[in-house]
């Protein structure tokens, strides 16, 4: 036999009623869980699977012989999270869309909430 559950009304408040094998039973508030929300913030390894092997490759050789994207790439590096609302995220983003690395779309992929 499986645990049966029915919801029931108890002081105007939803609540569950959780029929147990055995006979025993547990009642309990039905509390709804809100909708689960887009973390904006990321571990280096979620940010970086933002972009496409290809992108990161590119963001990768552009940061050899240009000082804006290796900052950014090494802030990234040594960030212990990256936030997406934080300013020199979102600057960082715009300096590899004004060098072609990612393109506006792609950028508002990844800000998107």
């Amino acid at each position: 036999m499986e645990a049966k559950v029915a919801p029931f009304e108890k002081n105007g408040e939803p609540w569950k009623r959780t029929i147990l094998p055995g006979g025993g039973t547990i009642e309990e508030i039905d509390i709804p869980v809100p909708p689960a929300t887009k973390s904006r913030v990321y571990t280096r390894l979620q940010f970086r699977s933002l972009f496409s092997f290809a992108e990161q490759i590119a963001i990768t050789t552009a940061a050899k012989t240009d000082i804006g994207v290796e900052v950014f790439l090494g802030m990234m590096n040594i960030a212990e999270e990256i936030d997406l609302d934080y300013p020199d995220t979102i600057a960082g983003l715009d300096y590899l869309v004004s060098k072609e690395l990612i393109t506006e779309e792609k950028k508002g992929q990844i800000l998107a909430p």
